[in-house]
């Protein structure tokens, strides 16, 4: 029972850990069953990879290529570098998930934004209007 304790302590710290982690992502909601469980995969996740790794060095071709790809679509470069450090690769696909997942709304660029819609009773009203 005390090492059942002692399990159920741990996982609640690092629960913790990650919520305090995703706090500055911004609203994100979830059901609890659901937030279990991502915080169950980012769990086997650090522990496949391993934490205390030293970031590998990144190709600066790679890097180079990465940076003008993502600033042709409106990132900047500051973005663009910091989004490479943190997810330490220079792989296009997921330097522009790590972009899009952390960089605030207002900060993104414009093809990224939500589009706001309006309601379908407009949409219905402008269709059905008369020249």
């Amino acid at each position: 029972p005390s090492k059942c304790v002692g399990v159920r302590q741990a996982f609640k710290e690092e629960k913790e850990e990650v919520d305090k982690d995703l706090q500055h992502v911004g609203a994100v909601a979830m059901e609890s069953v659901h937030h279990d469980l991502l915080f169950g995969l980012i769990q086997d996740h650090k522990d496949e990879v391993g934490e205390d790794e030293a970031p590998a060095e990144l190709d600066a071709e790679e890097v180079g290529k990465t940076e003008r790809r993502l600033q042709k679509m409106g990132f900047t470069p500051k973005q663009v570098k910091d989004a490479m450090d943190e997810a330490q690769t220079a792989d296009p696909n997921a330097v522009l998930d790590h972009l899009v997942l952390h960089t605030p709304e207002e900060l993104l660029p414009n093809a990224f934004k939500e589009r706001k819609q309006p309601p379908p009773e407009e949409v219905l009203k402008a269709s059905t209007r008369q020249p």
